[in-house]
């Protein structure tokens, strides 16, 4: 069964889903070192701290040695953002220095969609390859919530002040006691070789 990604949550495992991407971005995350991949449904409201505290575990988790990245959702759309999380160079520094990579991150972009797409992301169990897919609208419906498997993360900063008057930031990492599940009716397959890259 796939892990389902609702927004600002994290996972790695062959099989991923991100359900109702509108301004979001499916990012997906693959690896030389083994068949798992990993998935962050990034918002325009991710603090950077949360992104990069978000990539660290993603990297972790998938053992180091990335050999892809890509994006899926409102890549274009991600302007005038703060501290190195907008389109094109400052979100690519952002993500090559999360993750330790030197190449382009491919993307597709799907634009701001107000009722949302969803993405997938797997792994072909007979040739290793990634496999990128989404439907539009009206072609994948929520059902039910259900509980995520153990690799699944949720991660936000809390800003915490203390009674001195000092702020700091103070990341909390939870496992999400429920996630929105869909079923893509009509998925749309996504070509990784003719994907564009920033």
């Amino acid at each position: 069964m796939p892990e389902f990604l609702s927004e600002d949550c994290a996972a790695t495992a062959t099989d991923l889903i991100f359900p109702n991407v509108q301004t979001c971005c499916a990012l997906i995350v693959t690896t030389t070192l083994n068949n798992s991949i990993g998935g962050f449904h990034v918002t325009l409201h991710s603090p950077k701290w949360d992104v990069d505290r978000t990539l660290l575990f993603l990297k972790d988790a998938l053992g180091g040695n990335v050999d892809g990245v890509y994006m899926v959702g409102n890549v274009l759309g991600r302007t005038n953002l703060p501290e190195g999380l907008s389109y094109a160079q400052p979100l690519k520094q952002t993500l090559a220095a999360g993750l330790v990579f030197n190449f382009g991150v491919k993307y597709l972009d799907t634009g701001h969609n107000h009722n949302g797409i969803a993405v997938r992301a797997r792994r072909d169990p007979a040739n290793n390859m990634l496999r990128l897919s989404y439907s539009t609208p009206g072609n994948w419906v929520p059902a039910a919530n259900v509980v995520p498997g153990p690799g699944m993360v949720k991660i936000k900063s809390i800003i915490a002040a203390a009674m001195d008057g000092n702020t700091g930031r103070k990341l909390r990492i939870t496992r999400p006691a429920t996630v929105v599940t869909c079923v893509m009716n009509v998925a749309t397959p996504i070509s990784t070789f003719l994907m564009p890259t920033f």
